[in-house]
């Protein structure tokens, strides 16, 4: 069995959130103050560099990801959009311990992307709205 997700990239990390729960990618010049609109829908736009590492130095996210979430949009600045990915299931792995925190408790597991030869971190998308920037 295999789970498709979009795979993305942000400090140079890569990131699989569920493909479900991916509604569009949009160039990140229509985030305006930290919205972001869409479909005459309004809803936050975060960076997700600012989520995963905490840094707040500007730095140029070129993808924004649209999702719905409890009838909410969102959306997520990324570096880049990398592609939809099948990932088997066998090839995840739980995240370590040691490597666990409170700022990284949306990451559920990672897993081994053989086309990139890299890891990834799988991303809980329930989880993740729930942190505050």
């Amino acid at each position: 069995m295999e789970d498709n997700f979009l795979c993305f990239e942000s400090d140079s990390f890569l990131f699989l959130y569920p493909l479900e729960r991916v509604g569009y990618i949009l160039p990140s010049g229509q985030v305006k103050e930290g919205w972001i609109e869409y479909d005459n829908t309004a809803g936050r736009a975060v960076s997700f560099r600012r989520i995963w590492s905490g840094c707040t130095q500007e730095q140029k996210e070129i993808h924004v990801i649209i999702g719905k979430s409890r009838q909410q949009l969102y959306g997520m600045l990324v570096s880049q959009a990398v592609g939809v990915m099948a990932i088997p299931e066998d090839s995840h792995r739980e995240l370590p311990n040691e490597m666990r925190s409170e700022k990284n408790r949306f990451i559920v597991d990672v897993a081994y992307l053989k086309d990139l030869k890299r890891w990834a971190y799988v991303v809980d998308p329930d989880v993740l709205l729930e942190i505050e920037v």
